[in-house]
């Protein structure tokens, strides 16, 4: 991820286009190095921690950066939704593989005893590869209603392959946040679309998530039957309580938890972290470090509030992001792997394409400007007539006037 951000920023900035400060990880930024220097230092934990947070900061300007790059026409969105689909199906292709037998991108030995028939895809545990498909998900629930037939049908077979690869990997709280965001998306999609009197394949699209109800429920039964307590996660969340308790206002610094908590209980000093995302940020970060980490989701989320009445394309991904919500709420309370090395820089990367996306809510220049550079781009292969259909889900042209 960190060689793709720096990749994505390098043909941004080579291209001409302008590349944003990524303002919402300023304040957490600013607080890190603060601490680092008068309080945490800079041992090999920490500095892992402190690579860990540039890394999440470069994903979100790559994401910026590739936004910009659809907006100026250098990449268009079929093909933004066709890399998701390319990238999620060679993660189930391998799935299968390992489901099959095959020895590829093999767990530990104790994970893989531990999971189980649970597989893991080229990550390093399968609930690692189910937040990767939440996190793109995002992105691919918004080409549902595109008005482009293509597109749907890549974002339906995409959806598709994210509902086999939750699967196939068992993980409860990646499985239910896929189903909510599919199932709040589409009420939020179908309640715009009856109010402006337009249905856009509703019935269709329903129909698609109750197969995916029906296919995902017996395997959440069955792990809630199996392992209903969630195995240790009561004792490290207790652990968690109590480490924070004692570090709460400036904690320990990013990385340390097991080496700061390891003394109040045994399984924590053999490397278990609490299962909770927030208590483990407060724990190595402090309260104020939380609410900094949190500002970034915030604030993509209060301006997906703002352009949730739009019609075009940018009101479908606001949508998408309300409707990820719950998801990710869900998600951070009951595990640790959102903030993980591997998988954080990827959500930065989607939501800080959505929050460049949201972020021409109501400049009119910048819409402007979005609908003339892809016609520019376009005129260069079609006839001017055809122009205003290379807009975002081929309907930017609709954009507010």
């Amino acid at each position: 991820m960190l060689l793709f951000s720096i990749c994505v920023l390098y043909l941004t900035i080579s291209r001409g286009i302008r590349t944003r400060i990524p303002w919402p990880w300023t304040p957490l930024t600013i607080y890190c190095c603060f601490l680092a220097i008068f309080s945490w230092g800079f041992g090999d934990f920490p500095m892992a921690g402190y690579l860990a947070i540039i890394t999440a900061t470069l994903g979100w300007t790559a994401g910026g950066c590739m936004f910009s790059l659809v907006r100026a026409g250098r990449i268009e969105w079929r093909w933004v939704y066709s890399s998701i689909l390319i990238v999620q199906s060679i993660q189930l292709i391998v799935c299968v593989l390992q489901r099959s037998g095959f020895s590829i991108f093999p767990m530990d030995r104790s994970t893989a005893l531990e999971m189980a028939w649970r597989v893991n895809g080229t990550y390093f545990h399968p609930t690692a590869l189910g937040k990767v498909g939440f996190a793109l998900s995002i992105l691919s629930v918004t080409g549902l209603v595109a008005p482009d037939r293509s597109i749907r049908a890549v974002s339906v077979a995409s959806v598709g392959v994210s509902g086999a690869l939750m699967l196939l990997t068992g993980g409860r709280a990646n499985t239910i946040a896929f189903l909510v965001l599919l199932v709040l998306f589409l009420a939020f999609s179908s309640l715009r679309s009856a109010h402006r009197g337009r249905k856009r394949n509703s019935r269709v699209l329903w129909f698609v998530l109750v197969i995916l109800i029906v296919a995902l429920i017996p395997m959440l039964g069955s792990r809630f039957a199996v392992d209903p307590e969630g195995g240790q996660r009561d004792r490290l969340l207790a652990v968690g309580l109590r480490q924070l308790g004692r570090v709460w206002l400036h904690g320990t610094g990013p990385n340390t938890y097991v080496e700061s908590a390891g003394d109040l209980d045994s399984l924590t000093a053999s490397g278990w972290l609490v299962h909770n995302a927030y208590v483990l940020i407060a724990a190595e970060l402090g309260v104020i470090g939380l609410g900094l980490y949190l500002f970034p989701y915030i604030a993509v989320a209060f301006r997906a509030l703002k352009s949730r009445n739009r019609t075009d394309a940018i009101g479908d991904i606001s949508l998408a992001l309300m409707a990820s919500v719950p998801g990710f709420i869900i998600i951070c309370w009951t595990g640790w792997g959102g903030v993980q090395f591997l998988i954080a820089p990827l959500w930065a990367f989607v939501l800080g394409f959505i929050f460049e996306a949201l972020g021409s809510n109501g400049r009119r220049s910048t819409a402007l400007e979005f609908r003339e550079q892809v016609r520019v781009d376009v005129g260069r292969k079609q006839n001017s007539s055809a122009a205003g259909t290379a807009t975002v889900f081929g309907a930017l042209s609709r954009l507010e006037r």
